[in-house]
């Protein structure tokens, strides 16, 4: 671990350092769980605790106080994105690491004003038919009855998306690949064993990360390729600006275009891939509020794709999406930052140099600001003020995601195109539960959904899961003081069969085995 600076001890608390091994052990069991470990040591220690005990080479600073200390000073806390393992030289994975997330000071100021001409308001608002009718296409390829692997599916429609919105090329079969290559990518990055055996070694992690990053850089290839060849005059995704810009400016190389290709994608697809993954799993377990939404999405929209300007008219969806991206946001951490000079917070004193990890998974269950926080409550949203850094799913401060816009566009009209065609079920005692790759987080064995008609709601009861799901989320019925998503309509959950897919003489089908079921 010689990317860890060695410092003099300081009096901040943490877990005990074991003796020969030190903080080794302790930053390799954050890395194999971030989240579990993030709950735990946030429970034990507070706000403010480090890796190892006395130890300020990474610190965990968690909670509002300390996101908007951090994250309005860029100055002092520089976005810090390094392996923890030394990358070969002119190798794929080295290439790939030349991106905005990796940029501090002028450089990172002038590639954010560079890339966030694509991100504009007008600019997202043009891709909104394009993102329903790609979500239309792929629901007209679930069958009533089947059983879909519904984390998936997003996976594959989310890279579709990006693809044709943000980089202008038409999605192909490769898409749901290529998504698939970048998540493979960010689960090998953060191996432990892949940090403990750094050698290009056959059937090693490591040997697997180097070819998975020219897997990667070979279709980020092909995509600018596919782009060069169908470029018009006046088109201004983030492709088009990025290839413009490289063409007329020797500054930016070749390598530096596919690096930024590449973390476009990853930043365009995934985190909206997840959030989807979460959103229709909380729904699907409380009925109440899903017959609510869907209600409310078919009343406005009445079979039609939504368009940017009916979503202020879809208050029940734009709750239940906040809420679901408070409880279980698909960027449980921040991308690390390191000081480049001492900082002082809650009473002690950090040398230059502490890396400082932010938690919005850990900020979003604050219970004075958030009540009952492990409980899923959309109702919330209609009365709660807070500020960019008490909720911040995209982050906050001068570095906030600048697909932000973007995405919750895209998220808003996927699920209003999803919510009016099906009704997702997932299967009794699939196992959900979480896994991390690099700062998000996602379900580990997919989403394995059953897909209903769309007026099933009132025959439909949720169905209990497995899994660590429940670490997260209290899935038991909210308490009684908590007012509901529509006061008015508290009353409208009526009785159903325990066995919603007899009551409606539907038998699950797999459209493939999930793998949520077998690692039960």
């Amino acid at each position: 671990m010689a990317w860890l600076d060695k410092f003099p001890p300081v009096a901040v608390a943490g877990p005990q350092p074991i003796p020969f091994v030190g903080r080794q052990i302790h930053l390799l069991k954050f890395l194999r769980d971030p989240v579990g470990h993030l709950l735990r040591a946030h429970e034990t220690f507070g706000d403010v605790y480090a890796l190892s005990k006395g130890d300020p080479s990474i610190v965990f600073l968690l909670g509002a106080a300390a996101n908007e200390m951090v994250l309005s000073s860029p100055q002092t806390f520089h976005n810090y994105i390094r392996t923890p393992f030394r990358i070969p030289d002119k190798s794929a994975i080295s290439r790939l690491q030349v991106r905005l997330t990796a940029m501090n000071g002028d450089d990172h100021r002038t590639h954010r004003r560079l890339l966030m001409q694509a991100f504009t308001t007008p600019q997202n608002q043009r891709h909104a038919l394009a993102i329903a009718r790609l979500a239309e296409a792929q629901v007209r390829t679930w069958r009533f009855g089947d059983t879909i692997d519904f984390a998936e599916e997003m996976i594959g429609l989310s890279a579709s998306i990006a693809e044709q919105c943000l980089f202008g090329v038409c999605p192909n079969d490769d898409s749901i690949r290529v998504g698939k290559l970048a998540m493979n990518f960010l689960d090998l990055v953060f191996s432990p064993t892949a940090m403990a055996l750094p050698f290009d070694i056959p059937r090693t992690p490591f040997r697997s990360l180097l070819r998975t990053s020219e897997n990667i850089e070979s279709a980020m290839l092909e995509l600018v390729e596919r782009k060069r060849a169908n470029m018009h005059e006046g088109t201004s995704d983030v492709l088009s600006t990025l290839i413009r810009h490289c063409d007329s400016e020797p500054s930016i190389n070749s390598s530096e275009l596919i690096s930024q290709t590449f973390s476009m994608f990853v930043a365009g697809h995934e985190t909206t891939a997840q959030t989807l993954a979460w959103t229709a799993f909380l729904l699907a377990q409380h009925p109440t509020e899903h017959k609510q939404v869907a209600d409310e999405v078919r009343g406005i929209l009445d079979g039609r794709a939504a368009a940017p300007e009916d979503l202020a008219r879809l208050p029940f969806l734009d709750r239940s999406i906040k809420e679901s991206m408070r409880l279980l946001p698909a960027t449980p951490l921040l991308f690390f930052r390191k000081s480049i000079r001492p900082f002082r917070f809650h009473g002690i004193s950090f040398p230059a140099g502490t890396i400082a990890v932010l938690s919005p998974l850990v900020t979003h269950r604050c219970t004075k600001r958030f009540p009952n926080p492990r409980h899923f409550f959309p109702g919330r949203w209609s009365n709660v003020n807070v500020t960019p850094f008490e909720y911040l799913p995209f982050g906050s401060g001068p570095r906030r995601c600048i697909g932000a816009g973007f995405a919750s566009m895209a998220i808003r009209i996927v699920l209003s195109v999803i919510l009016q065609k099906v009704r997702l079920q997932p299967i009794r005692d699939a196992n959900i539960s979480r896994t991390a790759r690099s700062i998000t987080m996602g379900p580990r064995y997919g989403m394995p959904m059953i897909v209903l008609p769309p007026d099933s709601h009132d025959a439909v009861l949720r169905n209990d899961v497995s899994g660590d799901i429940h670490e997260l989320v209290d899935l038991r019925t909210p308490p009684t003081d908590m007012p509901s998503l529509d006061s008015t309509s508290s009353d409208s959950t009526k009785s159903a069969p325990t066995n919603p897919h007899r009551s409606l003489n539907i038998e699950p089908t797999p459209r493939h085995r999930p793998a949520a079921v077998r690692a039960r």
